[in-house]
């Protein structure tokens, strides 16, 4: 009986994980796609000190195109790895507020890895680049 209970507890919580994790979806989604875009001149510097390649407002801006090309593979990579971080970092801060000790800090520790495979991956390919 005390197993059957602690399997309905375990149940009950990840239902609710899911339920919290696709609510703060559904709310955040909507402010992202209805909220102010970002100013040219911003975006300008931003291109300028990451050099993230792709098309970036061709018709604004010409001179958008005249960075270095970067490898498409290893932008996937990257935004996998650091989409794998912040999620981890997300989940881990509900772990330690629900009192997971053990679970927030394991998934603590795979946001780190992910996140120092983020860097290497974007360091490895700034190096590339360079003449």
């Amino acid at each position: 009986a005390m197993k059957y209970l602690l399997l309905r507890s375990s149940m009950r919580s990840n239902c609710f994980r899911n339920l919290s994790v696709a609510l703060t979806t559904v709310c955040w989604l909507p402010f992202a796609w209805i909220g102010q875009g970002t100013a040219l001149k911003t975006e300008k510097a931003f291109r300028e000190k990451i050099n993230p390649g792709g098309s970036w407002r061709k018709e604004a801006e010409p001179d958008a195109f005249q960075h270095p090309r970067q490898g498409i593979k290893r932008g996937i990579l990257s935004a996998l790895f650091a989409t794998i971080a912040i999620y981890c970092a997300l989940f881990a801060a509900g772990e330690f507020i629900y009192g997971r000790i053990l679970r927030g800090t394991l998934e603590g520790l795979v946001c780190i890895v992910f996140s120092i495979l983020t860097y290497a991956v974007w360091k490895f390919a700034a190096k590339k680049q360079m003449p």
